[in-house]
């Protein structure tokens, strides 16, 4: 016995109850929750922080695919970014012709990164010695603004006789910055972790990590006096390295900030070029035999910087 064909009570065609051009459409969800960081602007979704440009633009995106609408337009400007709000927005959906409304719940409040900053959280201390410039904590200040969308932060500066302590809320960028200022600035550095506290959840210690620079007095490029040897600086760490003027050899010496003195370097110009430099003595506004150790072009009348050692010119730059 042959089965029954069966048609759409609409429209006629051979189906199974209303064909699917004649089923109404249906809406598969009827809200969205979004969590929204007051700091960053990056928003919750999937058990996820994203990053965003355009929240409008993300979210509607977010509502067209997961509703398969043709169309979603979604009004965000009365929504203020201050902790704690909580705002539910009407977003508008075309779905085959037929509009609905879906309702998206906004949440503001704070990411992890964002949580960290202006409290008593911190993974290092930065501990900066020595001769600290402004140069020196530009650079850290500077650093730390570039990683802001990382959860880097300064939470606590400490200023002390010999320094200035940085309580950073991430130890890989605190070593990390710490590598850097030593590679610019030159100094010693040294590592220390200390036990802070013990996970139960992973059974592990928790280690929060000392990070000491002792900037020298002087930095790259300068000229100093180390052990009677006359060397322009070209980096600082456990070693002073650079090139020995009165030899014109590169030298590698330990670091020694008690024995090292500063050169004063001067502005001058070259007053001879051929055969032998001579330049106006910066006291005495004589020509002077020079010595060129780096073996500079110099052309008569350029201004050039110098430093003077045991009655002896030296052409620096």
């Amino acid at each position: 016995m042959k089965k029954k064909k069966s048609f759409c009570p609409s429209c006629g065609k051979p189906s199974i109850g209303l064909c699917k051009n004649c089923a109404p459409v249906e809406l598969n969800i009827s809200e969205f929750n979004i969590k929204v960081c007051a700091s960053c602007n990056k928003y919750f979704y999937k058990n996820k922080w994203h990053a965003t440009n355009d929240l409008k633009a993300d979210i509607e995106k977010i509502i067209k695919k997961t509703a398969k609408s043709a169309k979603t337009v979604l009004d965000v400007s009365d929504l203020q970014l201050n902790p704690g709000i909580k705002k539910t927005v009407v977003a508008q959906v075309v779905i085959d012709g037929a509009e609905f409304d879906i309702l998206v719940n906004f949440e503001v409040t704070l990411c992890p990164n964002c949580s960290k900053q202006n409290s008593d959280y911190f993974e290092a201390i930065l501990q900066l010695r020595g001769s600290i410039t402004k140069d020196v904590e530009s650079f850290v200040l500077e650093a730390v603004e570039q990683n802001k969308s990382k959860g880097v932060f300064i939470n606590k500066k400490n200023v002390l006789k010999d320094g200035v302590d940085y309580y950073l809320t991430n130890k890989k960028f605190c070593q990390n910055l710490a590598i850097k200022i030593q590679q610019n600035f030159g100094g010693v550095l040294k590592t220390a972790s200390q036990i802070f506290s013990y996970d139960r959840q992973t059974s592990k210690h928790v280690y929060r990590l000392n990070v000491l620079v002792k900037l020298p007095s002087f930095k790259k490029s300068d000229v100093i006096v180390l052990n009677n040897m006359l060397l322009i600086v070209n980096s600082v760490d456990k070693k002073i390295n650079g090139l020995n003027l009165q030899t014109t050899k590169k030298v590698s010496v330990d670091y020694d900030e008690k024995n090292t003195k500063l050169v004063y370097q001067q502005s001058t110009s070259v007053i001879n070029n051929y055969p032998t430099i001579a330049v106006m003595h910066p006291k005495t506004f004589q020509p002077t035999p020079a010595n060129n150790p780096k073996k500079l072009k110099l052309q008569i009348n350029q201004k050039i910087m110098i430093v003077e050692y045991a009655d002896e010119l030296f052409i620096i730059k």
